[in-house]
């Protein structure tokens, strides 16, 4: 323990807490001490079959989104008028247009997007975002990280965009290495599309 902790750091650093609380769901597809693999793959996709979309969405849009602290301060695009909120929490988690460790999403189209405004319209939630131009691998091995949407963010846009509420794919953190940022999503926050 010594030995990683001198590698490592502090044990949160290389913690696969998140890895082994997960083994009880895989735990729970396995009926008999026979083929294990199997039986979950085969229970996965059952689930995945009978009801895609409310088995794996984390984020549901029947719920109703909540906005909160509502300003006047802008910025917005042209052509769109609302009220300007900083927050919208939605189930799973929040974006705070204020903080920049929650204002940062990768859209379904594979934008990543940091928000600088929320607008209600009389019928719809808008973000008001400039996104990434460039998006480059952080780590190339054992596999490309940008299969995992991890990303190096280059080229910060001047252009604001409007991202309507349904084009958020996940949350992603943005931290900040030696004048360098780098995009990791946020796990319970992701959805399939």
């Amino acid at each position: 323990m010594c030995d990683d902790y001198q590698q490592f750091g502090p044990l949160d650093n290389c913690s696969s807490f998140l890895f082994e609380n997960y083994m009880k769901e895989l735990k729970s597809l396995v009926r008999k001490a026979d083929q294990p693999l199997q039986q979950v793959i085969n229970h996965y996709s059952e689930i995945n079959s009978i009801n895609r979309k409310e088995s794996f969405d984390l984020i549901n849009y029947n719920d109703k989104p909540e906005l909160k602290h509502p300003h006047t301060n802008g910025p917005i695009t042209k052509n769109i008028n609302g009220q300007q909120y900083y927050t919208l929490i939605l189930s799973k988690f929040k974006i705070n247009v204020k903080f920049n460790k929650d204002c940062t999403i990768l859209t379904k189209n594979g934008e990543v997007v940091k928000c600088f405004n929320i607008i209600q319209t009389s019928d719809e939630i808008l973000l008001i975002g400039k996104k990434y131009e460039t998006l480059l691998p952080f780590f190339t091995y054992p596999i490309n990280s940008t299969i995992l949407e991890i990303f190096i963010l280059d080229n910060f846009s001047m252009n604001l965009n409007c991202y309507k509420l349904t084009s958020i794919k996940k949350k992603l953190m943005v931290l900040e290495n030696d004048g360098t940022s780098i995009a990791i999503p946020i796990i319970h926050t992701r959805l399939n599309e």
